[in-house]
């Protein structure tokens, strides 16, 4: 497998774990609802807004911020750990 359809595919894992872990909560809100308000706030899709606002309120001010820091995190962790077996010769 190239390199690049390799990176296409984990990006494409990671954009997916992000949509899941943005569904689990007090509030279920199914994953149809939580890509058509992404895509809402893009500017690009204009869908007609038949969920409840609070909705949009939960995934963009709760939700969201913890995922996307979570993903954030768990990057800077991957990237420290590769250079910490670089560093120390460990393969």
């Amino acid at each position: 497998m190239p390199a690049s359809l390799a990176l296409m595919v984990l990006g494409g894992a990671v954009l997916i774990a992000i949509l899941m872990a943005a569904s689990f909560g007090a509030v279920p809100i199914p994953l149809d609802v939580i890509v058509r308000i992404l895509l809402n706030a893009t500017g690009v899709f204009h869908f007609a807004r038949q969920w409840d606002p609070s909705l949009e309120v939960i995934i963009w001010q709760v939700r969201m911020p913890g995922v996307i820091g979570a993903a954030l995190v768990g990057a800077g962790l991957a990237v420290a750990g590769t250079l910490f077996q670089g560093m120390l010769r460990n393969p």
